[in-house]
């Protein structure tokens, strides 16, 4: 049984590996992408899953609270602190963020 999940997990596609835990990068925005399926943001810090490029997914509950916070720290120059729910690939998919200064 065991053996038979080991495969299992093995088999699993790395484009859409979760991060390990709910985890908090907070940073400067250096850019901001509207992506046909996502809004992309360029962070001046690396997240969790090793890259500068942060997802919020439009299927979110919470999209357009999330572009509203990124806009207003890129257009301000404030701190964007942000939660990465999982990874696909290098990219970080996010929770939640919030704006400080």
């Amino acid at each position: 049984m065991k053996r038979h999940l080991l495969i299992a997990l093995l088999a699993l596609p790395l484009a859409a590996t979760p991060a390990l835990a709910l985890t908090h990068s907070a940073g400067k925005v250096s850019s901001v992408y509207a992506d046909p399926s996502d809004l992309v943001i360029l962070m001046t810090v690396a997240g969790s899953c090793g890259s500068n490029f942060f997802h919020v997914k439009r299927s979110s509950a919470n999209f357009r609270e999330m572009t509203d916070v990124a806009l207003t720290a890129y257009q301000t120059g404030r701190t964007l602190g942000l939660y990465v729910k999982s990874c696909e690939g290098d990219r970080n998919v996010l929770s939640h963020g919030y704006v400080t200064n």
